[in-house]
């Protein structure tokens, strides 16, 4: 039986709040759940050796499930078209490290600039996926903007209603949507100090505009650039026509 995590979110009007929910699960895992589960990550993985998004997901998975644990942290750019959205391949990102990592200590992060637009859409989406790939009975809600499977977590952050408490650090994958609109110096000032050295993968998602003063200015602009001129254990993708391919450096 679910039972519901309230977050108010501040309207326009600095006198009233919407108030929105997501939901909340703390049953334990039965057997057929698992089942389901290990069924969905075996179809992703068939869908990543034919050859769909397949050196994106190379990439992290090496990171996450190959390489030591102090191998030297990565950054990896993608540039996603006016227009179009990432949240698909967010999404099973996210359920992917979430089963990979439920019998260890892991915390994962998705970083966007709005709570309201960015943010909460993509909590939904993860709730969502999770119901969807068999996970209904091994998540929980681990505090209003984190989700747990087993002892991985994964947190929210927004620009505009950062966290309140002293959340934990990632250690494993930081996600940044929607890159092209967070600020360099924000990014520096708030998320920069807790990308450790080694064991990280930082993934940004962000559409390019050099017509904008607010892309000049955004991390995707910075991070990118120096991907494309071949940043040691640095990767830029582009997606196009629902693929991804991986841009020449």
């Amino acid at each position: 039986m679910n039972s519901l995590v309230d977050v108010s979110i501040p309207s326009n009007s600095q006198s009233s709040v919407i108030s929105i929910s997501i939901p909340h699960n703390q049953n334990l895992p039965p057997a057929n759940s698992v089942r389901e589960s290990k069924s969905y990550i075996s179809n992703t993985s068939r869908a990543v050796e034919s050859g769909e998004i397949s050196e994106l997901w190379r990439n992290i998975f090496i990171t996450m499930a190959v390489l030591p644990t102090d191998h030297p942290s990565q950054v990896i750019t993608v540039d996603v078209p006016e227009g179009k959205s990432a949240e698909d391949l967010s999404t099973k990102l996210q359920i992917l490290l979430l089963y990979m990592n439920r019998d260890r200590s892991s915390i994962s992060a998705t970083v966007s600039p709005s709570f309201k637009a960015d943010t909460y859409p993509k909590m939904l989406s993860l709730v969502s996926g999770l119901e969807n790939a068999g996970f209904s009975d091994i998540w929980r809600s681990d505090g209003p903007r984190s989700i747990r499977v087993g002892m991985a977590c994964h947190i929210f952050v927004s620009v505009d209603m950062p966290l309140v408490d002293h959340s934990p650090s990632p250690d494993t994958l930081i996600e940044v949507v929607a890159a092209d609109r967070i600020g360099s110096h924000w990014y520096d000032k708030f998320v920069s100090p807790r990308i450790a050295l080694t064991g990280m993968t930082v993934v940004m998602f962000g559409t390019p505009n050099d017509s904008s003063f607010q892309y000049s200015n955004s991390i995707f602009r910075r991070e990118r650039i120096r991907n494309i001129r071949g940043r040691s254990g640095g990767f830029h993708f582009h997606i196009k026509a629902n693929r991804l391919t991986k841009a020449a450096v």
